[in-house]
């Protein structure tokens, strides 16, 4: 079984000059067997600094470069994120029974 994980966007907040600040996000993980899903949702906190080489304005913005960012942002957590999201696929596995005794 292997798990393809992205990342889902949930909004983008920015200072008065539309530099980038906070982002909302869930990563998700999907199994190639059934399809079976687990997510976790957080927040990175960035600081746009339009004086640094690869800055990107706002305006110019896509969705692979927040996903970029937040890979990199979180690359201390990604063995603990993607821990997390396994679980809870594999919990999706399981069935929960009635005890066999009345």
């Amino acid at each position: 079984m292997a798990i393809t994980y992205t990342w889902e966007i949930k909004s983008i907040h920015t200072d008065a000059d539309d530099n980038v600040e906070h982002i909302k996000w869930r990563k998700i993980g999907t199994d190639d067997v059934d399809n079976l899903q687990g997510k976790v949702i957080g927040e990175t906190s960035l600081l746009g600094d339009p004086t640094a080489e690869g800055y990107v304005a706002f305006a110019d913005l896509t969705e692979d470069t927040i996903c970029n960012w937040l890979t990199e942002a979180t690359a201390n957590r990604t063995a603990r994120l993607n821990a997390f999201i396994d679980g809870q696929i594999l919990e999706n596995r399981l069935t929960k029974r009635d005890f066999p005794w009345g």
